[in-house]
This record gives structure tokens, C-alpha cells and sequence, in this order.
């Protein structure tokens, strides 16, 4: 999936299909383990001053291209922002 940005705001504006290679795979998954660890790793050290980012949950109005993609794609996406995003 591709995002477009608004200049200004960097709120994403639109959403397209992204040609990914397994190149683009294996670095997403080294980043993501290493983001991982390195959080498990601050929170174990320093439980009490460790401060971890969370995302807030998208709105509906931002999920309404991914979910009309998905649908041309013949993916079944829910626009329900009440379920989680990993659910998603």
C-alpha cells in the first residue's frame, strides 16, 4: 500500500497499490524486530521511565480509501473503528 501526504499536515490524503518486492519484505521485518527489541529491552531496564509509543486507532474517514482498495482488490476490510487495527 502507498499513502499520498498533504504538504502541510502530512495526514494522509490518499492510498494506492505499492508493487512490493521481497527485498521491501525482508527489511520491513528486520525493522519491526528491531523495533522490537529495542522496546522490550528499554522496558526492561527502565520500567519506571520507559516511555513507549502507541498509535491511536485510525478514524473512519481515514480507513475509507484503504477499505475501497481492499475491496477492488477483493480483500474483505472493515471500516469499524471500534476493532482493533492489528484485526484489521
Amino acid at each position: 500500500v502507498k499513502f499520498s501526504l498533504d504538504a502541510e499536515t502530512h495526514d494522509p490524503t490518499d492510498v494506492g497499490v505499492y508493487q512490493l518486492r521481497e527485498t521491501n519484505a525482508m527489511v520491513e521485518e528486520f525493522m519491526l524486530a528491531a523495533n522490537v527489541a529495542v522496546a522490550t529491552k528499554l522496558s526492561e531496564l527502565f520500567p519506571e521511565a520507559a516511555i513507549l509509543r502507541r498509535h491511536p486507532n485510525p478514524t473512519a474517514e481515514m480507513l475509507r480509501p484503504m477499505v475501497q482498495l481492499g475491496k477492488a482488490l477483493g480483500l474483505p476490510l472493515s471500516d469499524d473503528v471500534s476493532t482493533s487495527s492489528k484485526a484489521l
